[in-house]
């Protein structure tokens, strides 16, 4: 039987719910994708049935969603193969879906003694060119995984690593937050010191923001006399006259924020009619058959 796969595939996307902001707390995810490695992944292909019972199955099912609840931030599919344990999360928080067909997989902890071992030399380490090193080992096996040369072949695995990621984030997400990405959260409060650790998979807390701004792809803060600017993809080309237009000038504080929302409409705009370029050229590889001949 050749399947043809129309994947969910992809980190979490950048999401804001306010432009600016003061009094904010920055947090990141300790390791975020080789966390996502430890857990139970999809190794050996089983077969394909139309009919499967969710709570015990492990591997992908084909879904179209039925209705989806308010002010949600996860999945914007409408039909997709998705990972089991993704799905069975977003039925927890409220979404209904009808399920096509089930593609069973063996799981196992492939990764777990690999990522164990260089995220204990990366945390107790104290030399600064160790800690680097062990966190590319950490993050290039993922990057590899998902890389367009290996899907053919490995797929599965860069799907369901995503997907542990994106569930992950989902709780994060359920607080109110100013501004979230693949692995960080930005809240006008401070988490619970049950959220926080060294361990893999917690949160640290990576500054507390005086005042910042949110746009896609796009953020700065200060936090003391500390300034970070972080930008990326296409508005990273245009930041100097961006920095001009929201910083040189002596605007108000209600100037700012109004002033925040027009470039975050503006460059929305922009980078909208960009993708739809992209999608466009990309239309003719949808349904690709990524897992090959099963069966």
């Amino acid at each position: 039987m050749r399947i043809l796969l129309q994947p969910h595939f992809g980190g979490n996307k950048i999401h804001i719910t306010q432009n600016y902001g003061k009094n904010l707390f920055f947090y990141d995810v300790n390791s975020m994708y080789p966390f996502a490695m430890l857990k139970p992944l999809p190794n050996k292909y089983k077969g394909v049935s139309q009919n499967g019972n969710l709570d015990v199955f492990f591997g992908f099912v084909s879904v179209s969603v039925i209705s989806r609840p308010q002010n949600t931030f996860h999945f914007s599919f409408e039909k997709a193969i998705v990972f089991s344990e993704e799905v069975k999360m977003l039925i927890k928080i409220g979404y209904k879906f009808k399920l096509h067909y089930f593609i069973r997989f063996s799981q196992q902890r492939l990764f777990s003694k690999y990522v164990n071992h260089f995220y204990h030399i990366r945390r107790y380490s104290t030399f600064g060119l160790t800690k680097a090193m062990m966190k590319l080992c950490l993050n290039s096996l993922y990057g590899k995984l998902a890389t367009r040369a290996s899907r053919r072949n490995s797929l599965q695995l860069a799907m369901a690593i995503n997907s542990y990621s994106r569930a992950e984030m989902v709780g994060y997400k359920q607080k109110e937050f100013i501004y979230a990405d693949t692995d960080s959260v930005v809240y006008p409060f401070e988490l619970s010191h049950r959220y926080l650790g060294k361990e893999i998979g917690l949160m640290k807390l990576v500054a507390k923001i005086d005042e910042g701004y949110f746009i896609p792809n796009y953020y700065r803060y200060t936090s003391g006399k500390t300034e970070v600017i972080k930008a990326k993809g296409m508005i990273k080309k245009v930041l100097p006259k961006l920095d001009s237009l929201l910083f040189s000038f002596k605007l108000t504080y209600y100037k700012k924020k109004k002033y925040a929302i027009y470039l975050h409409e503006t460059f929305f705009k922009f980078k909208y009619s960009i993708n739809n370029v992209r999608f466009y050229h990309q239309k003719k590889s949808a349904g690709t058959d990524f897992f090959g001949w099963l069966g």
